[in-house]
C-alpha cells in the first residue's frame, strides 16, 4: 500500500461481467482498444507489466508507434488516434517487466526487474502514479504482497462463463473500497476501488510465538500444543519465491515418513502452504533440534482413504476441521532426501 512519499500503484484492467480477463479461447474480442486503460489513469511516470504478457505488448505497440498504417491491414482498421497516442506516451515512460526468464527487450523504455522485492523498493521511491498494465497474474501478485493501491476496471457488457479470471487465485480475502464509477455511453461501467490494508494477522503473530518458543526449547512447545507434535516446515512462494516458515502438526509413519494436513482450520480455501508445496515441493524441515531437506508429496485417492482415518484417531480434531469444510482436506508425506 502507498505510504508518505511512496509511488501509487494502480492497475486498470478490462473485464468482462463476469470477471474475466480473457475468453476460454485466450482472446478478449469485446475489448475496442488496449489504450483504453491509460485513460482510467491521472497521468503516470512508469509502466509495469508481467513477463506473460510484455512480448505481446511489445510488438503491438511498437507496430503501432513505427508504422501505424501498416498496422490497418492486422488490426482489420486504421488505428485510433488515441492508440497512437499510447504507443507515443509509452515509448517515453519507464517500464518495469517482471521476469526471471527474459534476458532482453527492444522497448526504448523498458527494464527486466527479477523480483517482486525490486518493484517494492521501486514503489518506496519518491514519483508519480505507475500504471499496472497486467496481466492478471501480476496483479494478483502485486495485491497478494500488497503492493497495489488502486484497481480501476473497466466493466464489459458481456459474460462468457469461461477463461481467464482477474482474481481468482488470490492467498486471502481482500477488501475494497469503491471511491468511483462512472457509466459510459458505450455500455460499460467504469469502477474504481481503493485495495485496503491487509487486516492485522492474527494468526501470523501467533505462528511468530510458536516458532520462538519451538526454537528456544529444541522442537518443544507449550499451552495448548503441549501435546501436539510440532514440525516447522520452510517452503518457497509459488508466485512470490519468498521462503516463508510455518509450524505444522504432524504425525509419523512406521517407514519414517511424516504426514502433515492441509485443514487450515477447517477453512474453505486450502492454506497458502498448500500450494507452496505443490509449485516447490523440495523443502527444508526442523523437527526437534534437527533440520533436514523433504520431498513433499500429495496423498490422493485410496492412499488418502486409508490414510485419513489413522490419522483422526490420533488427531480427532481433524474430523472436526473436516466437518466445517466441503473440501477433502489435502494430505502430504515427507519423505527426507538422501542427499
Amino acid at each position: 500500500m502507498a505510504t508518505a512519499g511512496s509511488r501509487t500503484f494502480i492497475a486498470a484492467m478490462q473485464v468482462t461481467l463476469d470477471g474475466y480477463t480473457l475468453g476460454s479461447d485466450g482472446n478478449a474480442d469485446w475489448v475496442d482498444s488496449w489504450a483504453d486503460g491509460l485513460e482510467l489513469l491521472p497521468r503516470v511516470d512508469a509502466f509495469v507489466l508481467g513477463a506473460g504478457m510484455f512480448p505481446g505488448y511489445e510488438v503491438f505497440w511498437t507496430a503501432i508507434r513505427e508504422a501505424p498504417a501498416a498496422v490497418a491491414e492486422w488490426l482489420g482498421r486504421n488505428p485510433f488516434p488515441r492508440e497512437i497516442e499510447y504507443a507515443r506516451i509509452a515509448a517515453e515512460t519507464p517500464h518495469l517487466v517482471l521476469s526471471t526468464t527474459l534476458r532482453d527487450t527492444t522497448w526504448p523504455t523498458a527494464r527486466i526487474v527479477r523480483d517482486l522485492d525490486e518493484l517494492r523498493a521501486f514503489k518506496t521511491q519518491p514519483g508519480g502514479p505507475v500504471y499496472v498494465v497486467g496481466g492478471a497474474r501480476l496483479v494478483r501478485s502485486l495485491i497478494d504482497e500488497a503492493l497495489l493501491d488502486e484497481l480501476r476496471l473497466s466493466v464489459h457488457p458481456v459474460a462468457v462463463g469461461a477463461g481467464a479470471p482477474l482474481l481468482s487465485g488470490i492467498n486471502r480475502r481482500q477488501d475494497l473500497e469503491l471511491i468511483d464509477s462512472e457509466r459510459t455511453s458505450t455500455g460499460r461501467v467504469n469502477l474504481t476501488y481503493r485495495v485496503e490494508a491487509p487486516r492485522p494477522d492474527h494468526s501470523s503473530e501467533f505462528n511468530d510465538n510458536v516458532i520462538a518458543e519451538f526454537r528456544a526449547n529444541d522442537g518443544q512447545v507449550g499451552g495448548d500444543l503441549a501435546d501436539t507434535p510440532i514440525i516447522l516446515i520452510h517452503h518457497i512462494g509459488a508466485r512470490t519465491r519468498t521462503e516463508r516458515v510455518t509450524p505444522l502438526a504432524y504425525s509419523s509413519q512406521a517407514d519414517g515418513r511424516l504426514v502433515i494436513a492441509a485443514s487450515n482450520g477447517g477453512s474453505p480455501t486450502h492454506p497458502t502452504w498448500f500450494h507452496n508445496l505443490k509449485a516447490h515441493p523440495t523443502i527444508k524441515v526442523e523437527l526437534g533440534a534437527e533440520t533436514f531437506t523433504a520431498l513433499a508429496e500429495e496423498v490422493t485417492g485410496d492412499a488418502h482413504l486409508a490414510l485419513w482415518p489413522k490419522l483422526v484417531a490420533t488427531s480427532p480434531a481433524l474430523r472436526e476441521f473436516q466437518a466445517k469444510t466441503a473440501r477433502r482436506i489435502p494430505l502430504f508425506t515427507l519423505t527426507r532426501c538422501t542427499s
